[in-house]
């Protein structure tokens, strides 16, 4: 059962009001709230994008046991129109899980902590619209906010980011204060997660605690399609969004079982277990 997650079990049974209810199940070495693959298979196509660059991400997802680390790969997509920012580790998985659903039900779930949002960026409209997977559900939340106008305190100092020159760029936004480097050699406001707005393309950013820090890590010129994927969406505000992401961290054992879901713990000698009433996970979220 180490380093992975395998579905354990799906059962249906029939509630006092009549209806059916399924209640999925899922065995593993530790208590974790994971992402659940999609199907890729179907969406839109919003833009060509023509930059492609492959960041590194490191996130201390536990400020009490640092120790608690999210270390994903994500992936910005630049076009003319739309850019969109999103976990690579997590579209390799879909993309492997929706070729095996085509013959097999029992799937693997991602043991990683992979980030479960998209990041779509309308240039057109000057507005942001934001994806979130819930851990261990099908559906997915969106709202939808202004492109935002970070205050941007630009130097001289410069540093080498995946072989480009950058400057270097300080702000305070969403909670955090970030710092920035950016390179005019790419003449792109974009950067990872909601960060941009600078005369160049950043390269690496993170804030002063270094709880969250984007690095690049690759570029490339390639043309490839900016999609938008035909996913079941409940539209939501970032307000109500971060409640809910909020209780189930604060509250996953209540979550969990609301959602008819089971986890069961399988300790060194094969013990099984399920997770304890008031298992609650550490909170961190990037905006504070």
């Amino acid at each position: 059962m180490k380093n992975i997650f395998y579905f354990f079990a799906l059962v249906s049974c029939i509630t006092s009001q009549g209806k059916a209810q399924i209640t999925r199940a899922y065995g593993m070495d530790e208590p974790k709230l994971t992402i659940v693959n999609l199907d890729i298979s179907k969406y839109n196509i919003l833009d060509t994008a023509n930059l492609y660059i492959t960041y590194k991400l490191e996130a201390v997802l536990d400020t009490i046991h640092t120790n608690v680390i999210s270390n994903d790969r994500m992936i910005l997509q630049v076009g003319n129109h739309f850019t969109k920012f999103y976990s690579d580790n997590l579209y390799q998985n879909d993309s492997v899980c929706t070729e095996l659903s085509k013959v097999s039900t029992d799937l693997p779930v991602n043991d990683d902590l992979y980030q479960g949002y998209e990041i779509f960026k309308d240039n057109n409209s000057q507005a942001i619209k934001v994806t979130n997977r819930l851990p261990y559900m099908d559906n997915v939340f969106v709202y939808e906010e202004s492109l935002p106008n970070i205050k941007w305190s630009i130097s001289d100092d410069n540093i080498e980011v995946a072989g480009y020159n950058c400057q270097k760029a300080e702000a305070d936004f969403l909670g955090r204060k970030y710092i920035a480097w950016f390179t005019p050699d790419i003449p792109s406001n974009s950067g990872p997660w909601k960060l941009g707005g600078l005369p160049g393309l950043i390269l690496k950013a993170y804030d002063k605690e270094k709880q969250y820090t984007f690095e690049c890590i690759g570029i490339s010129q390639k043309k490839n399609y900016i999609k938008n994927y035909k996913w079941i969406y409940k539209k939501t505000t970032k307000e109500e969004w971060q409640k809910l992401e909020r209780y189930f961290h604060e509250h996953a054992a209540s979550y969990i079982k609301a959602n008819n879901i089971r986890i069961l713990i399988f300790d060194s000698n094969s013990k099984i277990t399920p997770i304890a009433d008031n298992w609650k996970v550490p909170y961190n979220p990037i905006e504070k």
